[in-house]
C-alpha cells in the first residue's frame, strides 16, 4: 500500500447525507412461518458497543501506521511523486479547455478537530502545526 498522496476534498455541498438505519428490523413476517426449523435463518445477535476492557482489532490502524513509517522512511521518492503530481497538473492546466482541477495537495480549509475556542494544549499543537503544514517554501529559481 502507499501512503495517500492527497488529502481528501471537503464536501461543499449543503444536502443532508444519507442516513442509514443502526438497528435491525425484528419482524421477519406478518404471517406464520412454514418453513421447517432447520431450514430458517438464525436470528443474528444484537450488537453491544465494546466495553472498556474489550479487546479491539486494529489491524487497520496497524496497516496505517506501517504505510506511514515506509513513507517516512523513503521521503525521497515521495517528494518525486509529489513533484510528479504537480508537473501532471501544470501540464494539464496548460491545455486548452481544461477543467478546473485540484490545486493544491493541501485539504482546504481548517484541519479535522479544531475548535474556535482552544481549550486544550493540544488545541495550540494542532494550529501550529496546520499553519507549518499549509506554509509555502520560498521559491528559490
Amino acid at each position: 500500500m502507499s501512503f495517500p498522496l492527497l488529502d481528501p476534498l471537503k464536501r461543499f455541498d449543503f444536502t443532508p447525507r444519507r442516513r442509514y438505519a443502526t438497528t435491525i428490523p425484528r419482524v421477519r413476517a406478518l404471517a406464520d412461518i412454514s418453513l421447517p426449523v432447520y431450514m430458517r435463518t438464525p436470528e443474528p445477535p444484537a450488537w453491544h458497543p465494546p466495553m472498556p476492557d474489550d479487546r479491539l482489532d486494529a489491524t487497520r490502524i496497524l496497516r496505517r501506521l506501517k504505510t506511514l513509517k515506509r513513507a517516512l522512511d523513503d521521503i525521497d521518492a515521495q517528494a518525486r511523486r509529489l513533484a510528479r503530481w504537480q508537473a501532471r497538473r501544470d501540464f494539464r492546466r496548460q491545455q486548452p479547455n481544461s477543467r478546473p482541477g485540484r490545486i493544491d495537495p493541501m485539504r482546504p480549509g481548517w484541519p479535522p478537530g479544531r475548535r474556535k475556542r482552544p481549550r486544550y494544549e493540544i488545541d495550540d499543537i494542532l494550529r501550529e502545526c496546520h499553519s507549518l503544514a499549509v506554509m509555502k517554501p520560498p521559491d528559490t529559481s
